[in-house]
């Protein structure tokens, strides 16, 4: 002690026992220099000798402000060993943890304080003292205090992170700690166990399932805890083991049956549920390892009759597990299945439609083991592509999912030569565009079809390229834009310009400018990057450059996709094409011959014959423009239908034409149409949407409105006409400004003496003899018809004459401007 008191100075130590916490920390830091000094020396035994002096003089003390100062020394002793603090642990951490249950709890505080700055230190090699720290932490958690919890958490994420890093964290010297503290009913130490047992099993070198009948009955007793975050926290860990035992081999089944039959009595619904489904998952996995004959009385319709019902439950775990025994049967007794699937077919295919993609994916892979056969691939196929007809939602959705799962569980190739040759003859011709846009996008974007996307790319030079280029070519006739998107992809730029020049008017509608749009930001992506290398040689691969100058003629100009595109074909350089190239290749037959270099530098001549294909597109389109047609004829009769039923007079007033909402809902409701569709109602016209423009809503209904709104919007048209008035010359502005400041005056000094309102605006009305012209004009799109005019002049009341203005006061205005209105109206009615 004598060595350590030579060491240290007075002053330090006497700074290190005050009541402010800024003199211990500074006495700490003298301390910490003074440590690394010695350590620098290697004089460690008169470090063990400053070691015992803080532990006997300080943090054994019993006042507490030593106390705090020796866990503050500790700290800095650590701190200035750096990597030699591992030799001093067994002196530094046990007053340092014994300090955890000091009566003071800002000692307490400071103990967590002082641990953290060691284990921050010493990282690894504080493992050894593991046990010690996790049981003093498990009573912190539970402390009083709300600052010594706090500090306790903060140390506890550091401990967390050192034993997820470490490699001589040892779980069998863990384990029988754990068990025993399982059985604490405090809700913090609930939390507290809960949070490291996820964090132990979520490290892969640790195998917490082999010991998880070990703490199994204590996680099912947290299930009955009157906290919600204690179960909850305990049924997740409770289903990542269940995941788990899955996949592992290890398990003791033995020992953890007779804790989930003990728990599936349990009076706790929870704990009771929890576990019935433990041992349900359980069973159900030895079933399915079974091998039973059908010959031995195992009924595999009567199993299939049962996961048919249950692909339609309420549960996902449940739909789950009937796909995995369909699966399973499948791989076993497929003949039997088979024979089957009339029964399952339609079930597995409303299966497709579930919210959970878990769900969906098991589907994809029972309907892909089916599909092995020839027959039922086409059969799956087809159905497929009605669904996607019947629920288009379902494509929209799901169906880039579907086509992609399938083509990596199917022969990818396969897969869109059946598509293509379904939907090539398919009467709905909107769908079939739909359709072909969707797998269009699905090849251009999907890395499961790279494979496909290359032999594509070979349709010029390579007979299964042309093969499936042909039979793609057929369908994606429905689509303009994909036609030209399968001929960039197969380097056809010739074929792809000839495209774009026969489109017609009709064909570039709103629908096509958006999958243009689409196909101009696809081709930035590295899909299309050899497009982009190839523009590196304008002269070679003129096509190409007149193809993305025909799109971008088809572009508006405004548009973000045009000026992509534009940006794109400027780095092109344009100087190495020779004026001959240009003109042979604008004057050409694009279709005398079409030329690929191959690999090898060999240049060969493809028998795709493009003018039929041409031929073919031109015929598939105009089906398509004479379906539009059909489509705009049946709208225009509904339209007129709907316009004769109600001249009729069914249900609808001729009052009421000039008022076109009135109108349209009586014509509704004699059509019998309950509800409107929301995308039909113009949000001028609902109650939900705000209004920013004036600061008291609209009333929409007479009945249940306040009088300040009902005022309010009788005003407001008043206002708006005399603000019409006011703009007309600055005399007129003059006076009626004049006028509503003298009545707004007016109003508020009523307003304060409790006086006749009534009165007041009579005053404020009449005061002053000035009249106003009015400068009211028939503001009509063209001229009055000469027989409304004459009219007008032979029934008005005030002989309205062109060159006749009667004289108004301001508020005599309204009444006439009413009037002159509802007259206009009646002479209109009149001459129809």
């Amino acid at each position: 002690m004598a060595d350590a008191l030579s060491l240290i100075p007075a002053s330090v130590f006497r700074n290190l026992a005050d009541k402010l916490y800024e003199k211990r920390k500074n006495a700490a830091l003298e301390i910490e220099g003074i440590i690394k000094q010695l350590a620098l020396s290697g004089e460690h035994d008169k470090i063990s000798a400053v070691i015992n002096l803080l532990i006997s003089e300080f943090a054994g003390s019993p006042q507490a402000n030593h106390r705090k100062g020796g866990l503050i020394g500790l700290a800095a002793v650590t701190v200035g060993l750096g990597t030699d603090a591992a030799q001093h642990l067994t002196q530094i951490v046990p007053p340092v943890l014994k300090s955890f249950a000091d009566q003071d709890s800002r000692v307490r505080y400071h103990a967590c304080e002082a641990l953290y700055n060691i284990a921050k230190v010493v990282r690894g090699d504080f493992i050894v003292f593991f046990n010690k720290i996790f049981d003093a932490l498990c009573k912190l958690s539970a402390d009083s205090d709300p600052s010594v919890q706090s500090a306790a958490h903060l140390l506890d994420r550091l401990i967390k992170d050192i034993v997820t890093e470490s490699d001589q964290f040892s779980i069998e010297e863990f384990i029988p700690l754990l068990r025993a503290l399982m059985n604490v009913l405090n809700p913090y130490v609930r939390q507290f166990l809960v949070g490291w047992i996820t964090v132990l099993d979520s490290v892969p070198d640790i195998d917490m399932l082999g010991f998880l009948p070990d703490f199994l009955d204590g996680l099912f007793n947290m299930l009955s805890d009157s906290s919600h975050e204690i179960r909850q926290q305990a049924d997740s860990a409770l289903s990542e083991f269940l995941q788990e035992i899955k996949n592992s081999p290890n398990v003791d089944y033995g020992r953890m049956a007779e804790i989930l039959v003990q728990r599936a009595g349990s009076p706790d619904e929870f704990t009771r549920l929890t576990a019935i489904t433990w041992v349900a998952r359980e069973t159900n996995e030895e079933l399915r390892g079974m091998h039973a004959d059908p010959t031995d009385g195992f009924n595999i319709d009567a199993i299939l009759s049962i996961a048919r019902r249950e692909l339609t439950s309420e549960w996902e775990a449940t739909r789950i597990e009937a796909l995995q025994w369909i699966s399973k049967l499948l791989v076993r007794h497929r003949n039997e299945v088979i024979s089957y699937l009339n029964y399952t077919f339609d079930s597995l295919m409303n299966a497709l439609s579930d919210s959970s993609n878990g769900v969906v994916l098991l589907v994809l892979e029972v309907h892909a083991c089916i599909a092995e056969d020839p027959q039922h691939f086409c059969r799956l196929i087809e159905l497929l592509v009605r669904r996607f007809q019947k629920d288009r939602a379902l494509l929209e959705r799901r169906g880039a999912l579907v086509v992609r799962r399938l083509c990596v569980l199917l022969d990818a190739e396969r897969v869109y030569r059946e598509f293509s040759s379904n939907l090539e003859h398919e009467t709905d011709l909107d769908f079939a565009s739909i359709m072909v846009q969707a797998l269009n996008l699905i090849l251009l974007t999907s890395l499961e079809l790279a494979d496909l996307r290359a032999l594509v790319k070979q349709s010029l030079v390579n007979s299964s390229g042309k093969d499936l280029f042909i039979s793609m070519y057929s369908s994606w006739c429905h689509s303009p834009m994909a036609t030209i998107s399968l001929c960039l992809l197969a380097q056809a730029y010739n074929h792809a310009s000839s495209v774009i020049q026969s489109l017609g008017e009709t064909d570039i509608n709103a629908k096509f400018l958006v999958q243009l749009d689409k196909l101009i930001r696809l081709l930035e992506t590295p899909i299309f990057a050899y497009i982009r290398l190839q523009l590196l040689e304008p002269g070679k691969h003129t096509w190409l450059l007149k193809t993305l100058y025909g799109l971008l003629m088809l572009l508006p100009q405004q548009s973000a996709a045009f000026k992509l595109l534009r940006t794109r074909l400027k780095t092109v350089p344009l100087h190495t094409i020779g004026l001959d190239q240009l003109k042979r290749a604008s004057s050409e037959n694009p279709y005398s011959q079409i030329l690929q270099v191959t690999e090898d530098g060999r240049t060969s001549y493809t028998v795709i014959d493009f003018q039929s294909k041409l031929q073919q597109f031109e015929q598939m389109q105009h089906r398509h423009r004479l379906h539009s047609r059909s489509q705009l004829k049946s709208l225009n009769a509904s339209s007129s239908t709907i316009s004769q039923l109600a001249l009729l007079g069914y249900g609808v007033n001729r009052d009421d034409w000039h008022k076109p909402d009135r109108h349209v809902i009586k014509v509704l409701m004699r059509m019998k149409v309950i509800e409107v569709p929301m995308r039909y109602i113009m949000d001028r016209r609902r109650k939900d949407i705000k209004r920013g423009y004036q600061s008291i809503s609209n009333i929409y209904d007479d009945y249940g409105c306040d009088g300040k709104r009902l005022r309010y919007n009788t005003l407001t048209p008043l206002m708006q006409e005399v603000q019409q008035l006011g703009a007309e010359n600055d005399d007129i502005c003059s006076v009626l400004v004049k006028i509503m400041k003298d009545t707004k005056e007016k109003l508020i000094i009523a307003m304060e003496n409790g006086q006749s309102m009534v009165e007041q605006l009579e005053e404020a009305s009449t005061s002053g003899a000035k009249v106003i012209h009015s400068p009211l004009k028939v503001r009509t799109k063209g001229a009055i018809q000469k027989e409304i005019a004459a009219k007008l002049q032979n029934a008005h009341p005030c002989g309205f004459k062109p060159q006749h203005k009667p004289q108004l006061s301001v508020l005599q205005f309204h009444a006439f401007y009413a009037f002159e209105y509802r007259f206009l109206i009646f002479v209109m009615y009149a001459s129809l």
